[in-house]
């Protein structure tokens, strides 16, 4: 009898603790959903090369352009959106386009009606064309089509970051094929 009530003590004893762990991580989650990754851009892998040139189908660039992909059901990027908005009616030089990716079809098309002027649903096959690795991904391109930064984002500072790379002047690194056009024709 002892026994079993000591077995009965210890299995509720794991229990709490099992609950305690899920409050846990539960919190790490928000704080981590909150304060976003340590810095914009902080995937490994996916989107297309940062100074590639890419073209975008149905989408006139400006002197700076930030692509976002987002996903129906996705917490992030549901928070992510009145940043969005933000940013659109903040910098009216900035091309903010939006593509929903995946989702059932009611869900897709109740956050594209949410989205309205910034949604871009000839962008959503890129997002598997560039084998993006989730959402909410960013790119941001210069007004040549120049990828410039990609990356995670969570709020309008990292949107704000991603305005900033793509109104950053070319690098040496990307004028260097231009030198080597122009030395070629001046010979």
């Amino acid at each position: 009898m002892v026994w079993h009530a000591i077995t009965l003590a210890l299995s509720l004893v794991a229990v709490v603790q099992a609950l305690f762990l899920v409050a846990v991580m539960r919190q790490v989650g928000r704080l981590t959903v909150r304060l976003g990754p340590g810095r914009v851009g902080a995937v490994e892998h996916g989107g297309p090369a940062v100074g590639s040139v890419v073209e975008l189908p149905g989408v006139e660039l400006a002197p700076a352009n930030v692509i976002v992909f987002v996903a129906p059901g996705c917490g992030p990027c549901e928070k992510l959106i009145p940043s969005l908005r933000a940013l659109y009616s903040s910098y009216p030089d900035v091309n903010v386009a939006v593509a929903v990716v995946g989702g059932d079809e009611p869900s897709a098309r109740r956050l594209v009606d949410e989205l309205r002027e910034l949604a871009r649903p000839a962008l959503e096959e890129l997002f598997s064309a560039w084998e993006i690795p989730g959402t909410p991904f960013a790119i941001a391109l210069n007004d040549k089509g120049r990828v410039r930064m990609t990356g995670v984002v969570n709020n309008l500072e990292h949107l704000e970051v991603m305005v900033a790379a793509a109104l950053e002047p070319p690098n040496l690194h990307e004028l260097q094929p231009l030198a080597a056009v122009a030395t070629t024709n001046g010979r």
